[in-house]
């Protein structure tokens, strides 16, 4: 079946495919790929799945659930975002951008299944079409995000056949949880801005219902951030951060930096705020913001590195 009677063009169809070849390195991958399984975790069970993912959190949870996927969206970006050196396994085919998949590329690669999630309903019939689609949300922004991210990982590892390796990735995650929540233990007095820096003036700070505000009640610290959020994330001017002048500062960097690099730390906005002047600024590598469970055990390991002071800037 041919996917042009949707209306859609050879030529637009060309074009997607060449910005997803510039964003995510189409031509260095290859453009046919192989299924196969990863050794991530021990007792891992066979599957038969030919999965095509169309969104990074999803991607890193069927990777942690031991399946490389047929395809992903621009995965040389994937490998910037979900930081780390946890990269996507060479001979993934880029099918395209995140929310401009390239269907017939899609179609080519013959998936027995193709895992969206629902931002993505709108093409939901036409991927149908190519295989039997299904929608998943690993991350959900709410009081309840990591509790969420378990729950639909879950479903997702019952989807494609893979329970056994859902437990040990459970126990994995839970054990980085254990291990951080004991080595932040001395720092659950004060509390902590999470922030990525925008430039001298701006951040975006992300509130209890963020994945990494998530990571920071679960591990029994203190958010700093009490206003309203929408997502989990608001952009802010600098003086926001005066409301809790005894609160430590958490940078996330992101792949174009937004850490402390840039000179923005020594901008003259920052030195008068006291966790500047008071040495009370740390700095995590990325971590997907809207990831799943490996995302939620990578940040707090990168946390707890961080507040450690005896071991610097968590990498």
């Amino acid at each position: 079946m041919r996917l042009s009677s949707r209306g859609e063009s050879r030529r637009l169809w060309g074009a997607r495919l060449a910005v997803g070849m510039l964003l995510g390195g189409l031509s260095s991958r290859g453009a046919v790929a192989r299924l196969s399984t990863v050794p991530l975790l021990g007792g891992a069970s066979s599957t038969d799945e030919r999965l095509v993912v169309l969104d990074w959190g999803l991607a890193e949870t069927v990777l942690a659930l031991g399946v490389t996927p047929l395809g992903v969206p621009a995965p040389g970006w994937y490998d910037r975002y979900v930081g780390g050196g946890e990269t996507m396994p060479s001979g993934v085919t880029n099918v395209g951008l995140l929310f401009a998949p390239n269907f017939e590329l899609i179609q080519s690669l013959a998936p027995s299944r193709i895992l969206i999630t629902p931002g993505l309903t709108a093409a939901r019939s036409a991927l149908d079409r190519i295989a039997p689609t299904d929608s998943f949300t690993v991350f959900r922004p709410g009081a309840d995000v990591l509790d969420h991210a378990r729950e639909e990982t879950w479903r997702l590892a019952d989807r494609i056949g893979r329970a056994r390796s859902r437990d040990a990735l459970f126990a994995g995650v839970d054990r980085s949880l254990d291990r951080a929540r004991r080595a932040v233990a001395e720092s659950a007095s004060r509390p902590l801005y999470l922030v990525t820096v925008i430039d001298d003036r701006h951040v975006r700070i992300h509130g209890r219902e963020s994945l990494y505000g998530g990571v920071l009640t679960r591990l029994g610290l203190r958010n700093a951030w009490k206003r309203p959020t929408l997502g989990g994330v608001a952009t802010v001017a600098l003086d926001a951060l005066l409301e809790e002048p005894e609160a430590g500062l958490v940078t996330i960097a992101t792949p174009f930096g937004g850490g402390l690099g840039g000179g923005h730390a020594q901008g003259p906005f920052w030195s008068i705020l006291p966790f500047a002047r008071e040495g009370r600024v740390y700095e995590t590598a990325p971590v997907l913001a809207n990831g799943g469970l490996p995302s939620v055990a990578r940040f707090a390991r990168l946390l707890a590195r961080a507040l450690d002071t005896t071991k610097g800037h968590a990498r």
